[in-house]
């Protein structure tokens, strides 16, 4: 410990606001208020609902992938035990009657079934 060299004294001074960097934002706050003021109408109300078009463009967005997924799904659930001649890519319970196809009751069709399961689950 005694090896050790005696810090150095330094004393702590009071900030000085003086060299402190600030954001002075009143200028830019006057900006936007008068480019509010000198809009017309139709821009005031496209400057009014700006903050609204974000989430409704994102709740558009996910209720479009929400019906791709629905339709998708109801597209391939019954592709795995067979098809539909009448209408391709319809289940089996929306299938006109005597369309459905079923891929067969054998080792074929076991085949068919697993093969298709399979690549779904991994897709």
């Amino acid at each position: 410990v005694s090896s050790l060299k005696r810090p150095w004294k330094r004393q702590q001074q009071p900030p000085s606001w003086d060299s402190v960097r600030t954001v002075e934002l009143h200028e830019e706050e006057q900006l936007v208020h008068a480019e509010k003021q000198s809009q017309d109408c139709m821009g005031r109300a496209l400057w009014t609902m700006q903050g609204w078009l974000m989430p409704m463009s994102v709740g558009a967005c996910c209720f479009l992938s929400y019906l791709l997924i629905e339709v998708g799904i109801g597209a391939l659930s019954s592709l795995r035990f067979g098809y539909c001649r009448d209408k391709p890519f319809r289940p089996e319970g929306h299938c006109p009657e005597g369309a459905w196809t079923e891929w067969g009751t054998g080792a074929l069709g076991f085949l068919a079934s697993v093969s298709l399961g399979t690549a779904m689950a991994g897709a």
